[in-house]
């Protein structure tokens, strides 16, 4: 596991580069109200990554069998052809925005408003990110079964957080809008109909999937009896929570909007690492569930 991992993470961090690129293309145009454009090179560039993944790691006759470390470089391959696109579409083409290389000068009180707002953003996102590094690092304490029932049912709870992470996305975008053109009783409006619309929408999708949930995991792996036993128990007490999910992220995207980034990374703290993680360790170590306690937190 170990070899496979460092492997794909050395490629990854090359692709990084082109995520990053392709991420403030993608802002830039969202933040003016065009969404479709994005979300067409996402699914081109998705269905591209869908075909050669297997292809790059079982191999390609007469090669047998390339390995995982060609899954990273089937990603590497997409997020190139992604940010190729947008240079394409927002230089040569001047999609709605004209973007002249030769007129950049640096404004240093833009610069510096950029850097008080993306400061905290970036702390609360790292918070995010570290989190998942220490939830890993303990459920890897355990045993390899763990480890691949853990990330068996997060590729279910990835999906929920990818659509959570659009409409918070979305209602940023109308938030920050109205706020721009002085209309503060529309953004409260759509930040209540944002919130009250995401709980009910996923308390039917809990529903579904607590009645459902072996089917789910069997998705992502379909003969080991092992994986899907404990990987079903995990997301059966997880969906409790989709409802929980879906409002913190709307409610973050809202805060984002309003420009209260301090607000936004003092509750990913104070939720994720002074609760969650050591109600995780804790539940893991100390009770007799042991490690199937940790997805309570």
């Amino acid at each position: 596991i170990y070899n496979d991992a460092l492997s794909f993470l050395q490629i990854s961090f090359i692709w990084m580069i082109f995520v990053f690129f392709f991420s403030m293309f993608q802002s830039i145009l969202r933040w003016i109200g065009e969404v479709k454009l994005p979300m067409k090179i996402v699914f081109l560039t998705v269905i591209i990554n869908f075909i050669i993944d297997p292809l790059f790691i079982f191999g390609v006759w007469p090669i047998d069998w390339l390995g995982v470390r060609w899954a990273a470089i089937a990603t590497l391959i997409t997020q190139f052809i992604a940010s190729l696109i947008w240079v394409v579409i927002l230089v040569k083409w001047k999609y709605w925005i004209k973007i002249n290389f030769h007129s950049y000068k640096p404004d240093l009180k833009f610069i510096k408003r950029i850097f008080s707002l993306w400061l905290p953003s970036s702390l609360e996102m790292s918070a995010r990110s570290l989190w998942l590094v220490a939830m890993t690092f303990l459920i890897t304490s355990f045993w390899s079964l763990s480890l691949a029932s853990y990330w068996a049912w997060s590729n279910i709870l990835q999906f929920v957080m990818i659509v959570s992470m659009w409409i918070s996305m979305a209602t940023s975008v109308l938030v920050w809008q109205n706020l721009g053109a002085k209309n503060v009783k529309m953004a409260e409006d759509i930040s209540k109909v944002s919130i009250l619309s995401s709980f009910l929408f996923l308390n039917i999708l809990w529903v579904i999937v607590y009645f459902l949930w072996t089917y789910f995991v069997k998705i992502f792996v379909p003969n080991s009896i092992e994986i899907i036993s404990l990987a079903s128990e995990y997301l059966k007490i997880i969906s409790f929570w989709f409802g929980a999910i879906w409002i913190q992220m709307v409610v973050m995207g809202i805060l984002r909007a309003w420009g209260k980034m301090k607000t936004a990374l003092v509750l990913t703290l104070f939720s994720q690492w002074i609760i969650q993680i050591p109600l995780a360790f804790i539940f893991s170590k100390y009770f007799i569930y042991k490690v199937h306690c940790n997805i309570w937190f």
